[in-house]
Formats: structure tokens, C-alpha cells, sequence
């Protein structure tokens, strides 16, 4: 991950932590906020063919999980801008806690926009987890590709499967061109 994708990540979860406080008055768990940023990350993916952040999902039972902040995330789970607090001796139930301003300026504003949507939509008390979770796996359509391929926690998750059929297309929308330029330029597959 590089300076400004790594800036965005901490930047994205400390908006979204301290958002989703002001709205529900609760904590943001850790399942609610890989939801937000996989929201982010697909929606803003499908406009433009490039992930704003870049992270890596794994599609798991509850939704896509983000490798950088699951697997390989302590790294992110203590910033000056937040802090990921254990809830149980396990720790299975973490919340988020936002410690300072989130920098805006990091994003453009179709992205600042975009996670001020997600937020507005989700950070409701009448709002349940499981709504959300239907959401994601409704609206998500490389988690439900992924999961579908392997259904074991551990299937990577392709942000390139948000198109269809891009291999056979012959017209394509500006956001799947991007996307393929990127690949091309980049040799990633994403």
C-alpha cells in the first residue's frame, strides 16, 4: 500500500468511525466499518474502474472482508486518528473509536461525497446489522462471486467481477475502459 492509499485508508476509517458515532450514538463495529469500506470501495469501482483505496477483499460468511484491516491489520488498528478497542477477552467484538479529525482533503470530493452517502444510508439506529449485511451481499456482486466459487473464508475477492461480461463486451462504459487501462498499466489484477 502507498502514502496515499494508506492515507485514504486511515482517513476513510476515521470519518466513517466518528460519523457513525455521531448518528447512532454507538461505536462502530469492526464488521460495520469493512461493510462502509467495501461499499465505498465498489460503488466508487463501477463509476470510475478504479478502487479509491485498493484494498484486498476476502469474501467471507458476513460480507467482504478487507485483508489489510482482518488479516495482516494491526498495523491500522491504532492511529493518531483512531483506535480499534477489543470489546471481549476473545476479541471477537471490536469497535472502532475515532481519537482526531478525519482529513477530507485526501479525497476528491466524488469521493468525499460518496462516503457521506454511504454513511447517510447506513449510520441510522433504525438501520440493523442485518440490513446492512443483506445489502452488501445483495449489491456486491464480486462477494457474491467470490463466495459462490469457493464458500471457505478464504476466496479472494475480484473487484473486476462488479462488470459484466467485460471479456466479451464490444462496447464498453467509460469505468470498465479505466479499469482495463489500469490492468494493463499495472499488470494487477484486481
Amino acid at each position: 500500500m502507498d502514502a496515499r492509499q494508506e492515507a485514504k485508508l486511515i482517513n476513510a476509517v476515521s470519518f466513517l468511525a466518528s460519523e457513525h458515532r455521531k448518528r447512532t450514538k454507538t461505536n462502530l463495529c469492526k464488521t460495520a466499518l469493512f461493510k462502509y469500506l467495501a461499499f465505498f470501495e465498489t460503488r466508487m469501482f463501477k463509476e470510475t474502474g478504479r478502487p479509491p483505496i485498493g484494498l484486498t477483499y476476502t469474501a467471507m460468511d458476513y460480507g467482504p472482508v478487507p485483508d489489510e484491516l482482518f488479516r495482516h491489520g494491526e498495523k491500522y488498528w491504532k492511529t493518531k486518528q483512531y483506535f480499534f478497542k477489543k470489546r471481549d477477552p476473545e476479541g471477537r467484538y471490536v469497535e472502532i473509536i475515532s481519537t482526531g479529525n478525519p482529513d477530507m482533503s485526501v479525497f476528491s470530493k466524488w469521493e468525499s461525497d460518496e462516503l457521506k452517502d454511504i454513511i447517510e444510508i447506513f449510520a441510522n439506529r433504525l438501520v440493523a446489522a442485518t440490513m446492512m449485511s443483506d445489502a452488501s451481499h445483495q449489491d456486491i456482486k464480486s462477494w457474491k462471486k467470490a463466495w459462490n466459487r469457493g464458500k471457505d473464508n478464504r476466496t479472494r475477492m475480484l473487484l473486476s467481477e462488479e462488470f459484466d461480461n467485460l471479456e466479451t463486451k464490444t462496447e464498453l462504459e467509460p469505468a470498465e475502459e479505466s479499469f482495463l487501462v489500469m490492468q494493463a498499466i499495472t499488470g494487477k489484477r484486481i
